[in-house]
């Protein structure tokens, strides 16, 4: 039942573990009708996918309990051998995964839980860490793997980004309270569009007038330095764009994960008390920003011009 982008990207180790780990088993993943993306793009881990919107107590979740009944009796008749629970603490998710038919289920809780195998959640830990102890509390020991996400072939740059290095500004968020100001990303953005030349601006196309608010608080100059592609990039041209960007600066969202997995030097921008649980991993990603306040401009420009090895 794992929600967004960033969330599917942080299973990713705990499943290429449980791949190692069970070569011959055949996993299937059970998501929202949104995630039917993530078993298609990462095949070789997810064998199949169960599409489901419905769990009582997720926030995330419609209700129709007709559904539900209908989606259980769905999965009762692939009778599994083990169900695993990774979304959160198990408070809601964990009923529903014992309630799948599977032989065992295991997962992470708050207490001790009854019928099935759960380890106790650490709210200190990352949510790639979380992920894997759902694993292994359903007695699978396993080694996580790198992460990463599968650019395909058929993944173009989209139209209006040269053959120049560029770098990505992402200002959007699904959440309103992790979304950094969009005037000091246009400060973010004319810094870039000095240093490196082109800048693109991502994001859904209910995040237009985001993007063009970023832009209006350009000079003419950085301006004309300034591509604006919100609503033109899907999952795989947005990926293909972070992988050939020379820096990415992105809000607490699922962009600044899937920079990080295709390898692109970031910098995450983070406003609330989830740094630790939410900053994304990879060899060149810094986040920036102390639990329960927004980082000052300076702050992020001074971990721009660091990523970018401009000396400060």
């Amino acid at each position: 039942m794992l929600p967004g982008l960033g969330d599917l990207l942080c299973a990713v180790p705990a499943l290429q573990g449980l791949r190692a780990a069970r070569p011959d088993a055949s996993i299937t993943l059970i998501g929202r009708g949104s995630s039917r993306w993530f078993a298609h793009r990462y095949s070789a881990l997810i064998d199949d996918w169960l599409g489901c919107d419905w769990c009582p107590g997720l926030v995330e979740s419609t209700d129709d309990p007709a559904a539900l009944d209908a989606f259980l009796d769905t999965a009762r008749q692939r009778s599994f051998d083990l169900a695993i629970q990774m979304h959160g603490d198990g408070r809601a998710t964990n009923a529903f995964t014992a309630s799948l038919g599977a032989s065992r289920w295991g997962g992470l809780s708050r207490a001790p839980t009854s019928g099935g195998s759960t380890a106790l959640i650490d709210d200190a830990a990352h949510e790639v860490d979380r992920c894997v102890e759902a694993v292994r509390a359903a007695q699978i020991d396993i080694t996580p793997g790198p992460g990463g996400f599968p650019v395909e072939p058929t993944d173009r740059l989209p139209v209006g980004v040269g053959e120049g290095p560029f770098a990505v500004v992402h200002a959007g968020a699904s959440r309103p309270d992790r979304r950094w100001p969009a005037e000091w990303f246009s400060a973010v953005a004319a810094l870039l569009a000095a240093r490196i030349g082109c800048v693109a601006l991502t994001g859904g196309r209910y995040e237009r007038s985001l993007t063009a608010l970023v832009r209006d608080g350009l000079d003419a100059g950085a301006r004309r330095r300034v591509v604006d592609l919100a609503g033109q990039t899907r999952l795989g041209t947005l990926a293909a764009l972070l992988t050939r960007s020379t820096l990415v600066v992105a809000n607490d969202t699922g962009v600044a994960h899937l920079a990080a997995a295709v390898g692109a030097p970031t910098v995450t921008i983070f406003g609330g008390p989830h740094r630790r649980r939410w900053e994304p991993r990879g060899r060149w990603t810094v986040g920036v920003g102390v639990d329960g306040a927004w980082p000052p401009v300076d702050d992020v420009l001074t971990a721009v011009d660091t990523v970018l090895g401009v000396p400060c």
